[in-house]
């Protein structure tokens, strides 16, 4: 009996050094892999657009406008899993999930993806990922810009869009300075919350379950607003929106109009000829506006 707890001591003291030298074989071949980039140029007009995908590395976006070529870079750890490619017109950039080896056994997370664009006009602008968080270095202004999150957060300055401006999350949070739509911008988060300080545009789409949105909205002349929430919170200063016709509705939440509470639901209020729609509604949440 003796000698066999011996045994078992020695095989767990034996069994711990092993798992120690693993983690720290994984933990430098990934602190390596991060800090040494593989870097790839390709050529890019303001005409063209970009796509990007990942599923749990990170999306840093910058502009250099001193830069002839567009710039991938990555960690040497994830070279393997980066595909690039030029589709005419179109930069395609794909990281797809890391193959588990022996010195990335632990599973950390892979390394941002930098991609350095000359031109911050674009045709169309693409971000997509799973659990990776998307960073926006600088404004960026294309035709079409659509970023969407499941898990990640995505951090932006000043988007401006021509045709369409779409953010969209699951869990993630979204935060920034504007977003701006010369026509339709969506905006639609499951749990995460919306926090972007200027909002612009004609065609306006909100769907939040239990998130929140928090911001000054501008609506185009003419334009419309539609929004709705479950649980989450509509938090909206409509003071720059003119000629508004307002119908808010709830079920067993709360309507504030300019800090007074309406008891009616649904509640209605206009400002000038009443041509500009902003229908909000709320099952559970809350509707705060300020016109």
């Amino acid at each position: 009996m003796l000698k066999d707890s011996n045994a078992n001591k020695i095989f767990l003291i034996v069994l711990v050094s092993i798992l120690a030298i693993l983690f720290s074989m994984d933990f430098v071949w990934q602190k390596r892999g991060k800090e040494t980039r593989d870097e790839q140029s390709y050529s890019l007009s303001a005409s063209d657009s970009v796509k990007i995908t990942t599923i749990s590395n990170d999306i840093v976006l910058s502009v250099d406008e001193k830069a002839k070529e567009a710039s991938v870079s990555i960690g040497v750890n994830d070279r393997s899993s980066l595909k690039v490619e030029k589709r005419g017109n179109e930069l395609v950039v794909t990281v797809s999930p890391l193959a588990k080896g022996f010195l990335n056994f632990f599973g950390s997370p892979g390394s941002p993806l930098v991609v350095n664009i000359p031109k911050t006009m674009l045709d169309r602008l693409e971000l997509q990922t799973t659990s990776g968080d998307i960073l926006l270095m600088q404004d960026f202004t294309a035709n079409t810009i659509k970023i969407k999150s499941i898990s990640g957060k995505v951090d932006i300055l000043t988007l401006d869009a021509d045709e369409e401006l779409s953010l969209s999350t699951i869990s993630g949070d979204i935060s920034g300075y504007g977003a701006a739509s010369k026509g339709r911008l969506s905006l639609s988060s499951t749990s995460g919350d919306v926090d972007i300080n200027t909002m612009e545009g004609k065609d306006i789409h909100v769907n939040l379950i239990s998130g929140d949105l928090d911001g000054a909205l501008s609506i185009a002349a003419n334009g419309s607003l539609e929004a709705s929430a479950v649980s989450g919170r509509l938090d909206l200063d409509l003071g720059k929106s003119e000629n508004l016709a307002i119908v808010a509705s709830r079920i067993s939440g709360s309507i504030l109009f300019n800090g007074q509470k309406q008891d009616s639901s649904p509640a209605t209020a206009s400002t000038g000829n009443k041509q500009t729609e902003a229908r909000l509604s709320t099952v559970s949440g809350e509707i705060h506006l300020t016109f």
